[in-house]
C-alpha cells in the first residue's frame, strides 16, 4: 500500500524476515526492478546479508551508533577482507594425507574429504591455488571472495 504513489524515499525493516527463500528471491528481485522503475531511494535494514549484498549499491554499517562503514560491498571485502578461502576438491579414493600437505599452504577452516577449505591471505590466493595443483594430487580449486558476515564477526564480533 505505500507504494501506490510512488514514493521518492521507501523504507524497508527487515523486510525477507520470517520469508521462504523463493518468495525472499522474488521480494527482492521486486525491490531491485522498483528501484530501476521509478529510480526511488530504497533504505533498507537488514541482518540477513544476502538482502544486503543482492539489493544494495551502497552500504552504511553502523556500530554502537557511529558509522563504522560506507560504501560498496566491492570496498568493504577489500578493505576488510584480508583472507579468500580455497575449496579444494580431492580424489575421493586417494590415499594422500591432504590435512598435512595443505596445510603448508594456508590454515584449513573446514575438512571433509573430498573437500578442503582453505585460508589464505587475498593477495595470495591465485598463487597458492596454482602451487596446490601443481604440487599435490588435486582435482580442482576453487578461490573464493570472503563472507560478508565472517568480515562483520571478525571486525566487530568482539566487541
Amino acid at each position: 500500500a505505500s507504494l501506490i504513489h510512488t514514493p521518492k524515499v521507501v523504507f524497508l525493516d527487515e523486510p525477507t524476515i520470517g520469508l521462504d527463500v523463493v518468495t525472499q528471491k522474488k521480494l527482492r528481485t521486486f525491490i531491485k526492478e522498483y528501484n530501476k522503475r521509478y529510480n526511488s531511494t530504497i533504505i533498507l535494514t537488514s541482518h540477513y546479508m544476502d538482502d544486503i549484498v543482492e539489493i544494495c549499491k551502497r552500504v552504511i554499517m553502523i556500530h554502537k551508533g557511529s558509522i563504522i562503514f560506507d560504501g560498496s560491498i566491492g570496498k568493504l571485502i577489500a578493505e576488510y577482507g584480508e583472507y579468500k578461502q580455497l575449496i579444494v576438491h580431492t580424489p575421493i579414493d586417494s590415499r594422500y594425507k591432504y590435512e598435512e600437505g595443505l596445510s603448508k599452504y594456508g590454515k584449513i577452516l573446514h575438512r571433509e574429504h573430498p573437500k578442503y577449505v582453505l585460508q589464505v591471505e587475498r593477495g595470495e590466493a591465485m598463487r597458492i591455488a596454482g602451487r596446490i595443483l601443481t604440487d599435490l594430487p588435486v582435482i580442482d580449486v576453487d578461490i573464493l571472495e570472503p563472507n560478508i558476515e565472517d568480515i562483520i564477526i571478525e571486525k566487530y564480533g568482539e566487541s
